[in-house]
């Protein structure tokens, strides 16, 4: 888990970041760890068939979290109900 929280937190497209390649090449690393440790869990075949999975998931969590932000900042928050106003205030 905690090599994903890091894949996720090491993404080179995020705004204003600095050094762009670096962060680039740290994210390499980690998913050159999570590769080494799939194939430690599993059989070959197996370890490359979870890894990209766990690779397209992460992108599809991406895609996720980008339209819940539009849609977040789409509304007029005045108009929510309390509770669902506390929840969207939570992201």
């Amino acid at each position: 888990m905690l090599l994903l929280m890091a894949l996720v937190i090491f993404r080179p497209d995020r705004h204003n970041l600095r050094d762009m390649e670096r962060v680039r090449a740290i994210q390499n690393t980690y998913y050159g760890v999570l590769r080494r440790v799939l194939e430690c869990e599993y059989a070959a075949n197996e370890a490359l068939m979870v890894y990209e999975m766990l690779v397209r998931k992460l992108e599809e969590l991406k895609h996720l979290k980008e339209g819940l932000v539009r849609i977040y900042y789409g509304f007029d928050s005045r108009q929510l109900n309390p509770l669902i106003k506390e929840l969207f205030d939570m992201m």
